[in-house]
C-alpha cells in the first residue's frame, strides 16, 4: 500500500528513487542534503526539523547521500523515530563504519 517516504539526499540517485516511488504510488518528500530549491523534479523539499518529524511517521526513509554520510544519516532518522530505513550500497565506507551502524 503506498504511503508516505522520505529521501534523504535529492542528487540523481536520490530523484530516481523518488521518480519510482512516485510511480508506485507513494507521497514522496525529499531531505536535500544541501540548500535546493523548494521543490526537486515535483518533489517537496522539507527543511532538517521538518524531515525529522516526517522521518518518525514515513512508511519508509531512502538514504541517499554520499558513501561517507550513509552511516551518520541512517543513524539520524533512526535516531528520529523512522521504523524502516533503506540505506543505498554500499552501506559504508569500511567495516568499522558499518559497525557503528549495527551497534545503534
Amino acid at each position: 500500500m503506498p504511503g508516505l517516504v522520505l529521501i534523504r539526499g535529492m542528487g540523481s540517485i536520490g530523484r530516481r528513487h523518488a521518480r519510482v516511488l512516485r510511480a508506485m504510488g507513494h507521497d514522496v518528500r525529499g531531505w536535500p542534503v544541501r540548500p535546493r530549491d523548494v521543490d526537486v523534479d515535483d518533489v517537496p523539499l522539507l527543511s532538517d526539523s521538518d524531515a525529522l518529524a516526517a522521518a518518525a511517521v514515513a512508511d519508509l526513509v531512502v538514504v541517499s547521500t554520499d558513501t561517507a554520510r550513509h552511516v551518520d544519516d541512517a543513524r539520524r532518522v533512526l535516531d528520529a523515530g523512522a521504523r524502516r530505513v533503506l540505506v543505498e550500497k554500499p552501506v559504508a565506507p569500511t567495516a568499522a563504519d558499518a559497525e557503528r551502524l549495527l551497534s545503534h
